[in-house]
């Protein structure tokens, strides 16, 4: 069962006869939409002749924990928590199946199963047949699911900035609030200290700003070197009553976004408008809660940033 924001999510059943996968590889049994987990990360496999399931960590880059601890291999029990990267899996033994109830003559079952069991294998047949970006799907369901159940502003804040961190080849990452004079001032910066804020060009604050553009740019001019590269910049709006209040920034080494970053990016910037709307009354109350938060509390994104 993969477990987001402390809550259950889809269940992904195992199957007893082969070895099943995890990791970022579409072709993995079970597809973990996160960067920090390798293509192919870890697998889990059934021990017929001491009748036990086995976790194994499959040479991956961060390693595979087992109710954090490192583990190679290792026997898993029911309710044990494996961790890919930053996504955690509870392991649970499923009791003995109940018998599928019965209809009138004049109707019958296409699928009855638990939800989590059906939500899992929607997931699993998405990433069938696909490239690298089938995992979008688990991707946009854990960040819809982590944003709608924050529980303040902060809370948006942080996974907004960790997802874009993760999920978008992200060099940067920043959530800025619109100010009454209609200028982009940074509330949290990740990694701190950065100048991310300084890529933030008067255009881009008209088009984002005043106009409630999406915009995705890159220097028209030729570096001198490649280390010399200007990056490019992603500013997408938060969006409340047709009102722009604050916008989610991203910078990306040249060449290092795709437009399947940029299409994600859209997609978390309208979850993150929905889960703001959810946390106060009116725009005005929105701007006050997003000073409250700070840059010292976010030891994990930085992490994230970092690793990506």
């Amino acid at each position: 069962m993969l477990r987001i924001a402390g809550r259950p999510g889809p269940t992904f059943v195992l199957d007893a006869s082969q070895d099943n996968t995890l990791g970022r590889s579409p072709e993995a049994t079970i597809v973990v939409a996160d960067r920090l987990a390798s293509r192919t990360h870890a697998a889990v496999r059934f021990d017929a002749v001491h009748d036990t399931w086995v976790l194994h960590d499959l040479h991956s880059r961060n390693g595979t924990l087992l109710d954090g601890t490192p583990v190679s291999s290792a026997v898993i029990a029911d309710g044990a928590v494996v961790r890919v990267g930053t996504s955690e899996l509870v392991f649970k033994l499923l009791p003995p199946a109940t018998p599928t109830p019965t209809l009138a003559a004049s109707s019958h079952f296409v699928r009855c199963r638990p939800v989590a069991e059906l939500e899992g294998s929607v997931l699993r047949r998405s990433s069938i047949g696909s490239t690298d970006d089938a995992r979008r799907p688990l991707l946009l369901y854990q960040a819809s699911i982590r944003l709608l159940a924050s529980r303040s502003i902060r809370e948006v804040i942080e996974a907004t900035l960790e997802l874009a961190a993760q999920h978008a080849g992200a060099a940067s990452v920043g959530w800025f609030r619109v100010t009454g004079e209609m200028r982009l001032e940074p509330v949290c910066v990740v990694p701190p200290g950065g100048e991310l804020a300084t890529l933030v060009s008067e255009s881009t604050t008209q088009l984002v700003a005043r106009e409630g553009n999406a915009i995705w740019a890159t220097s028209a001019r030729e570096p001198t070197d490649a280390h010399h590269a200007e990056p490019e910049i992603a500013c997408l709006p938060i969006i409340e009553r047709e009102r722009v209040h604050a916008a989610l920034v991203v910078s990306a080494a040249t060449g290092a976004m795709r437009s399947a970053d940029f299409d994600f990016l859209v997609a978390l910037a309208s979850l993150a408008s929905a889960a703001c709307s959810g946390h106060a009354s009116s725009p005005t109350s929105d701007l006050a809660s997003l000073q409250t938060v700070g840059i010292d509390s976010l030891s994990t994104l930085r992490h994230a940033a970092n690793g990506v």
